[in-house]
C-alpha cells in the first residue's frame, strides 16, 4: 500500500496573514502575523485564521473571543 502523505501539502496553507487578518492560538490567545514564528509548536499547531478587528480582550488584555476567518459564524471563545 502507497502513502498518501504529502510533505508538501502542509506547506500549501500561507503562514504570512493578509492585511486586516492575525494568527491566534486557539489555546492560549496568542497573536502573531506569521503563523510559523508566533510562539512555540502548541502555538503553531492551534493557530487559526482571525479577523485583527474581531478579537476581544479582557482588562488584564487576554483574548477572550475572535471571529475565524475561513468561518465567518465560527467564533473563538476562551
Amino acid at each position: 500500500m502507497q502513502s498518501t502523505f504529502d510533505p508538501a501539502a502542509d506547506k500549501a496553507e500561507p503562514t504570512l496573514a493578509r492585511e486586516g487578518t492575525i494568527w491566534m492560538c486557539g489555546a492560549c490567545g496568542k497573536t502573531g502575523k506569521d503563523r510559523d514564528v508566533m510562539g512555540d509548536t502548541s502555538c503553531r499547531t492551534w493557530a487559526v485564521l482571525v479577523e485583527e478587528n474581531s478579537i476581544v480582550r479582557d482588562e488584564t488584555g487576554r483574548a477572550i473571543s475572535a471571529s475565524a476567518v475561513n468561518d465567518p459564524v465560527a467564533e473563538l471563545t476562551w
